[in-house]
């Protein structure tokens, strides 16, 4: 009885007292703020006592936070992207030179191009989402996939629909639409739940969706995409448990056992 209600005040000290709320931490990338710029990779940033490692996909690249975001400079590299022309640039995440033009018909539905992946130290929740120059002329979008439960959604500028007869026809897993300024413009996503497991990493994949002439709105033409970048995340971790409401709960049971013993023996 005793080691029974031991475990039970034990639990409900761990469930009751955590040792601080959740809390929001809050990575913001860009303008340098955080020095990657030049670095190989991969790279940590703590906030609020969380840890955000960040990685690129490519070998011999680097990470370029120069502009509004953060971009993967991918020059010399033997996956060269398309960086020194105006369809992308070293601060930007790009289509792969080797996809070839994006004006040849018919052609693929999506291209993809340059990825980052990312993790957290700790297990909680995604709540925000934030880029840079997603744009909706040129149908550009980020996909994000799980390590454990491949792609989550798929992420387009708001006024998408203003260039297409049919979101619909955008046929791409999890459509979600960036509207929310929580940096700068309307490229961003709050509202977010995507629970992080411990150990879990996600991926960051810019994409262009090729669209036909018959599947636009009158009066809007196809125009090339030239990269976007990716500006930070918002992550709520789990609270952990204090030690302190555990050692109190063990505290007190100890003294309800010996109160018990006490009782038998008069």
């Amino acid at each position: 009885m005793v080691i029974r209600l031991c475990l039970f005040a034990c639990g409900m000290s761990l469930f009751c007292c955590p040792s601080a709320s959740a809390h929001a931490a809050s990575f913001v990338l860009g303008n340098n703020a955080n020095g990657l710029t030049g670095q190989f990779g991969p790279a940590a940033l703590t906030q609020a006592g969380v840890t955000l490692t960040i990685a690129h996909t490519l070998t011999g690249a680097k990470f370029d936070e120069s502009g509004k975001g953060l971009g993967v400079d991918a020059r010399g590299t033997t996956s060269a992207a398309i960086e020194n022309t105006s369809l992308g640039g070293p601060d930007k995440l790009n289509l792969q030179q080797a996809l070839g033009p994006l004006t040849a018909f018919p052609a693929p539905a999506v291209f993809y191009g340059e990825s980052l992946q990312f993790g957290f130290d700790r297990p909680g929740t995604i709540t925000a989402l934030m880029f840079d120059g997603v744009k909706d002329e040129s149908f550009e979008f980020f996909r994000l996939e799980s390590s454990t439960r491949g792609v989550l959604h798929s992420f387009f500028d708001a006024e998408i629909g203003l260039r297409i007869t049919d979101p619909g026809l955008l046929t791409v897993p999890n459509k979600l639409l960036l509207a929310d300024a929580i940096v700068s413009g309307n490229d961003d996503h709050a509202g977010l739940a995507i629970s992080v497991a411990p150990g879990e990493v996600f991926t960051l994949t810019y994409g262009e969706f090729i669209v036909t002439p018959n599947m636009l709105r009158p009066g809007n033409g196809l125009l090339e995409g030239n990269g976007a970048r990716w500006e930070g995340v918002v992550f709520t971790a789990v609270p952990e448990p204090s030690s302190l409401a555990v050692l109190g709960g063990i505290g007190t049971v100890t003294s309800f056992s010996r109160v018990r013993r006490r009782g038998r023996r008069a």
